[in-house]
């Protein structure tokens, strides 16, 4: 009823899935790869299998394109008006494991706790559950939906020009990253807040803006982002993850970078992920004055 199974796609769908590797050039395991990353990922359950967006594929089989069209379906704008507006940690706010009272708990007037409002509309789906504890972990249930909300979240976020520049910005960053180019990305994110006008949110802490901005950013470059990320010894600034390489950031501000770097090693910050995947340490200053990344460092832990 809410969705197609991937063993539904396959059994049932196999000449459009051929015919997409044919207008590709693809064989057909990767269309399936591709289409699985774009269209599958729903859960309403846990646990449970998950499921396909039908509406998506519908459209991707009869115009024999990659398309996004889920976001185009509707777009709430009173939601994204919100989130940019509002004093939200977004990198947190979509982190945070929830229980089922708050998946509940909807004031689309108060918008209090936009989780809610997330989840409801179809934005975050159920990505895990903790037993002892008893709650869920939400997440983005594919890359449809992801680049959806969050390309639609920019353009409140900032000018309509500066947001479709951020979004090729994003593409960029997530070239470099998957690339292993890492000083390229970083200096692409700069450039990018270079731009943005200072003024632009006046009302708002200019830390938690910026914050938000390279959220948005790291995650339309198709990168796990994890602030605040919890370790024996204490918490990472920002993580960024991807296709086995691990970027562990310590950010500071007005600080230095040596003193960044010498935190992730006095703390042990890297050993959460190595054995796991390539790891770097990021040593990232921040300057109160020209509001943007002043340096920053590499080092590969």
């Amino acid at each position: 009823i809410c969705g197609i199974t991937e063993e539904e796609l396959l059994d049932n769908f196999a000449p459009h899935i051929d015919a997409l590797a044919q207008r590709y050039e693809k064989s057909r395991e990767d269309i399936a790869k591709r289409l699985k990353e774009q269209y599958d990922g729903y859960h309403f359950a846990w646990p449970s299998d998950g499921v396909y967006n039908p509406f998506s594929l519908v459209n991707v089989f009869a115009h024999l394109e990659f398309l996004d069209v889920w976001f185009e379906s509707g777009t709430p704008t009173f939601l994204m008006k919100a989130l940019a507006a509002g004093n939200y940690d977004l990198a947190t706010t979509m982190a945070d494991p929830v229980d089922a009272s708050q998946l509940k708990d909807i004031d689309a007037h108060r918008q209090a706790y936009p989780v809610a409002l997330l989840y409801q509309s179809g934005y975050l789906t159920l990505a895990g559950y903790d037993d002892e504890y008893e709650e869920y972990h939400l997440d983005f249930p594919n890359g449809e939906v992801r680049k959806g909300f969050l390309g639609g979240l920019l353009p409140h976020m900032l000018s309509f020009e500066k947001a479709y520049s951020g979004a090729r910005t994003a593409r960029d960053i997530g070239k470099a990253f998957f690339a292993g180019n890492h000083e390229q990305m970083f200096a692409l994110v700069k450039r990018f807040l270079t731009g943005v006008p200072y003024d632009i949110q006046p009302s708002r802490p200019w830390e938690l803006y910026y914050e938000n901005i390279l959220y948005v950013i790291f995650r339309l470059a198709g990168l796990d982002v994890v602030a605040e990320d919890r370790t024996a010894t204490g918490r990472i600034d920002l993580t960024l993850r991807g296709e086995g390489t691990t970027l562990v950031c310590e950010l500071k501000l007005d600080g230095t970078v040596d003193e960044a770097i010498e935190q992730i090693h006095d703390m042990g910050y890297a050993d959460k992920y190595k054995g796991e995947s390539r790891v770097f340490v990021v040593g990232l200053n921040l300057s109160s004055k020209e509001r943007n990344i002043a340096e920053w460092r590499i080092e590969e832990a």
